[in-house]
């Protein structure tokens, strides 16, 4: 009996300790949310708490509240690039040249179309961007082709990879062209190629609509409002061509320039000196100023004439001639009035103390009419004060279009083309020539490079038997040809 109360005793006793030790063994609190479950439970449509929700809130997406729309309908229209407007006219947009396809299948890519640009104003004269150079010249659009007039520029020195005279070269041989998905297509004189350009800068906007304009407050009776004085003197509204006809005396006729300076004394020109003036019944001029061609635009109102920004070709020629060609050009800059008396043409400029006197050309001037469509090869190239053969085993060639209007030929390696002019005082080959890009030995590259440079230079010729000999406008000798 006394046994069993022992161990009653010791029983109660352990039990008793081991409630004590629980009651003060510390319990661990485990905050909400901060357990990681072993096993990933995937239970649809529930989201688990997060940063964006709290165990106090709903465990569903809280659905934001729709904006604030203003009462007011603002239309907006979708402004397109301006390559991807199709053109209906050539004036206007600045036109990038992207590449050209000769008829060899050769295609020349630019890599950067917005360096050569060429822009077309409405009245009648043309911008052009070539690379690092720009300039201007005239254009003439019928129903039949396109012709770009001579483009003069400035010439700075562009980096080796320009193709700023290979550009200028085409431009000067476009013939017509097309409107197609990627822009407008310039053909080529004789299909010799084609010129793709795209639209770089839309032509004129359009109004585009929008929202109601908000009323505008009426001004108040303190507000400065802009009125006309009786006393101002009226706005000169931009200047216009003079639509007065040209006489006729004056226009379809080749002026061959006599004399100038204050005496204006005939003959007193340097030898072997050509200028011309030509001007047209819808007021454009171009001629021959010594040296190089130019054009321009002519205003005639009674007896005042005045001529527009002339531009030119840029060959080089002897100093005796540029000295000429300056003095002619600035002449006609400050040209003030005219006479017609006879056959001659005198103008004043100046302040009318000075004058230039000029001589009707007569038929006998024209005699190029007789090398239309002949064909010519290289006898002889004259470099320095030696006339060479040219290198064995290379045929240049020279061919005459028909009409007149161009030239072609081979130079021993390349084909090239290139526009043929006329004048009173000769013929002029307007450069750069359009050529093909063959790559050729290195002593008949120098003398294409000397073939292409004379034949730029020729601006008179003389025919005997069947020898053709063209010389500069001073009489050198510079190509002599045997006739095909």
């Amino acid at each position: 009996m006394k046994r069993v109360i022992f161990l009653g005793r010791i029983l109660a006793g352990v039990v008793i300790l081991s409630v004590v030790v629980s009651a003060c063994a510390p319990i661990p609190v485990v905050p909400p949310g901060v357990q990681t479950p072993t096993v990933s439970v995937f239970l649809p449509e529930v989201e688990l708490p997060g940063v964006d929700t709290s165990p106090l809130q709903p465990t569903a997406p809280i659905t934001a509240a729709p904006p604030i729309t203003a009462t007011v309908a603002i239309t907006e229209t979708a402004v397109p690039a301006a390559t991807s407007a199709a053109a209906t006219s050539l004036v206007g947009p600045v036109w990038e040249w992207e590449s050209s396809t000769f008829q060899d299948g050769t295609v020349l890519a630019t890599g950067d179309p917005s360096r050569y640009t060429l822009q077309l104003l409405p009245d009648g004269n043309a911008l052009v961007q070539a690379d690092c150079n720009f300039g201007t010249g005239t254009y003439q659009e019928t129903q039949t082709g396109f012709t770009l007039g001579p483009v003069g520029t400035t010439k700075i020195a562009c980096p080796p990879d320009s193709l700023d005279s290979e550009f200028l070269g085409q431009l000067r041989n476009i013939d017509r062209y097309v409107f197609n998905e990627d822009g407008v297509l310039f053909y080529l004189l004789d299909d010799a190629g084609t010129m793709q350009f795209r639209a770089g800068e839309a032509a004129p906007e359009t109004p585009v609509p929008t929202a109601p304009a908000t009323p505008t407050p009426v001004p108040s009776p303190t507000a400065i409002v802009p009125t006309e004085s009786p006393t101002a003197p009226p706005v000169p509204s931009p200047a216009s061509p003079v639509t007065t006809t040209l006489p006729a005396g004056l226009v379809g006729v080749t002026w061959v320039l006599a004399g100038m300076g204050p005496d204006a004394v005939p003959g007193t020109l340097p030898a072997g000196a050509a200028v011309t003036l030509e001007i047209t019944p819808d007021g454009q001029a171009s001629g021959r100023a010594a040296c190089n061609r130019y054009s321009g635009s002519v205003t005639v109102d009674e007896d005042q004439l005045a001529f527009g920004t002339l531009v030119q070709t840029e060959m080089a020629c002897e100093q005796a001639l540029m000295t000429l060609e300056r003095a002619y050009l600035d002449a006609l800059m400050t040209a003030e009035s005219f006479e017609l008396s006879d056959e001659l043409l005198t103008i004043r400029y100046d302040e009318g103390q000075n004058a230039l006197v000029f001589t009707a050309a007569t038929e006998e001037g024209e005699a190029e009419v007789e090398l239309d469509g002949t064909s010519w090869t290289l006898e002889s190239l004259t470099t320095g004060d030696q006339a060479m053969p040219p290198l064995t085993g290379t045929e240049v060639t020279l061919q005459f279009d028909s009409d007149g209007t161009g030239i072609s030929g081979s130079t021993g390696c390349n084909q090239y083309r290139a526009t043929l002019t006329s004048d009173s005082g000769g013929l002029v080959v307007v450069g750069p020539a359009l050529m093909t890009r063959k790559a050729c030995a290195a002593n008949i590259a120098l003398q294409e490079v000397e073939f292409m440079d004379a034949l730029l230079l020729f601006s008179r010729y003389s025919v005997s038997d069947d020898q053709l000999t063209l010389l500069s406008a001073s009489g050198d000798t510079l190509l002599v040809f045997v006739r095909k």
